[in-house]
């Protein structure tokens, strides 16, 4: 019976535990240029902090079973402590504006997640970066649908995602929540929902929706 609460508790923290040390890892390179215009230098790496701890609050809430206060309480601690050993590096600055994009990738997750579970899916909902989309079918009235998450974040243009089916996807009865929607703007429905983030400062950011119907 230990071996197996052993296993069991391994299986939940383990990957916690692994990511956790990748964010530590990148954390500790001496600070990079992505790219040399300054504005596609910081979204990237600004991206990089929403990944990161978007799929670090999923995986605590798979290891809490589906504690959400607790999962966002201990994503925001790990964030805070991560900033603490940016200050330590070489190259590096401790920046309060950074939590700010941490606390923005789990309040995404998080919404994402909850979204699933009122749509009664029951599957694990995983982050799609780096296989661009993930489905999950489900039934509403007995009606088979599905609910698609995508996240374009590491392709250029329509082109990268013509293999997607995204037409095909838009014109399904279903659920669609897609992340860097701009990058596919000639191809987007023209029914939907817009949330649009936008920087208004260091320590803010204003959130717009519009129902475009």
């Amino acid at each position: 019976m230990k071996s197996d609460s052993q296993s069991i508790f391994l299986g939940r923290w383990l990957p916690v535990f692994l990511w956790a040390a990748v964010i530590f890892a990148l954390s500790s390179i001496r600070q990079i240029t992505v790219a040399e215009f300054f504005l596609w230098d910081f979204a990237a790496k600004k991206v990089a902090h929403l990944t990161e701890y978007a799929v670090l609050y999923a995986l605590f809430l798979r290891a809490t079973e589906k504690n959400w206060v607790l999962s966002f309480a201990l994503t925001m601690f790990y964030a805070a402590s991560d900033e603490i050993h940016q200050s330590f590096v070489p190259g590096r600055t401790a920046a309060v504006y950074d939590l700010v994009f941490d606390f923005s990738g789990a309040t995404i997750s998080a919404y994402i997640i909850w979204l699933a579970k009122g749509l009664g899916i029951k599957r694990k909902v995983i982050s799609p970066t780096f296989v661009f989309m993930r489905s999950y079918p489900f039934l509403h009235h007995k009606k088979p649908l599905t609910f698609y998450h995508i996240d374009l974040y590491r392709g250029q243009d329509s082109g990268d995602f013509r293999n997607l089916g995204l037409e095909e996807i838009f014109s399904d009865e279903g659920i669609v929540v897609l992340e860097w929607a701009e990058k596919i703007r000639d191809v987007l429905p023209k029914k939907r929902i817009d949330v649009i983030i936008s920087v208004t400062g260091d320590k803010t950011r204003k959130i717009s929706i519009k129902n475009r119907k």
